[in-house]
């Protein structure tokens, strides 16, 4: 239920600003669209399309500062045209894999 005032949320508001945290900006460069359209989809929804592409770059993007550029792909960690597989990581500092 909406506060008194204020319209509801979207899903695609809450899944953007909630779940991946995102602000207006950083989705607009995600999703390569303007910011305009971004508060357009806060307001009245935006396509199933977009959401699921949110929750997609999401689960493979570090996200963490100093981190850029690096993403998780099929279990392997990739920066660039390197990767790295939780064994590979483990070698290096001389841990056995589980």
């Amino acid at each position: 239920m909406a506060k008194r005032g204020r319209p509801a949320k979207t899903s695609f508001y809450h899944t953007r600003w909630h779940k991946v945290g995102l602000n207006e900006q950083r989705a607009t460069e995600v999703l390569g669209v303007d910011v305009d359209i971004i508060k357009q989809w806060d307001k009245e929804g935006a396509p199933a399309l977009a959401e699921r592409f949110l929750l997609l770059w999401d689960s493979k993007n570090v996200g963490i500062e100093g981190w850029n550029g690096f993403l998780f792909s099929r279990g392997v960690l990739r920066y660039k045209n390197r990767r790295w597989t939780p064994a590979m990581l483990k070698a290096m500092h001389g841990t056995r894999s589980a």
